[in-house]
């Protein structure tokens, strides 16, 4: 009786601990679900604004490689006045030796070759400016580019290491509802087997009796 009693008694003290053990495991989870929270929130909110400056970044970078009819300017031929001059000399060979210098067919002549040069230069120029700007863009876009993947690959991690340790947590609570029920048991077992050992017998001579 005695070793039933002690028994018992630790089987239920036992799942009262198990109990216990669990209701605070329960608690820490909790604990974990709202740190895991609080922890996305804010490696989203610096993932936003990495993303954000990014952006800004590259608006900023861009406008320097914007193709404009201003920025053609830039890219002219220095040497635009001497060939001109080399275009009014090969007119004044052409018109000047019969003295038609002056000749509607000798302006008409210096107009279209000045037009057509001018063209060709502008194109020159254009071509130049827009191989430039487009090297200049995919420079400064590979530069975004990398730090984008940068802000993705740090929130990942951060993402990660938050989910594990979520993870651990509520691996730990099943682990103590697992003790409370394997406790429970035990202690329902025990319970049990006092039960029977208290439980009045039947009497054998009135058995005997009945059985007559």
């Amino acid at each position: 009786m005695v070793p039933l009693l002690i028994a018992g008694g630790a089987a239920i003290a036992g799942g009262v601990g198990s109990w216990m053990s669990a209701k605070n495991q329960q608690i820490k989870q909790q604990q974990a679900m709202d740190q895991y929270s609080d922890q996305m929130q804010g490696y989203m909110a610096g993932y936003d604004n990495s993303m954000h400056n990014n952006i800004e970044m590259y608006d900023a970078m861009t406008q320097q490689y914007l193709n404009t009819p201003s920025g053609v300017s830039k890219w002219l031929n220095p040497n635009m006045d001497y060939q001109m001059q080399q275009i009014a000399n090969m007119n004044s060979q052409q018109y000047g030796a019969g003295g038609k210098m002056l000749s509607g067919a000798a302006m008409k002549s210096l107009q279209d070759r000045g037009q057509n040069q001018a063209k060709l230069s502008w194109n020159d120029a254009f071509n130049q400016m827009n191989a430039s700007n487009n090297q200049g863009l995919a420079v400064v876009g590979n530069s975004v580019g990398m730090r984008n993947d940068l802000a993705s690959n740090m929130f990942n991690a951060q993402q990660g290491m938050a989910g594990n340790q979520l993870t651990a947590a509520m691996g730990q609570r099943q682990e103590g509802f697992g003790d409370f029920l394997q406790g429970a048991a035990t202690g329902a077992s025990a319970i049990g087997s006092l039960a029977n050992a208290f439980r009045p017998k039947a009497s054998t001579a009135g058995a005997n009796v009945t059985n007559k």
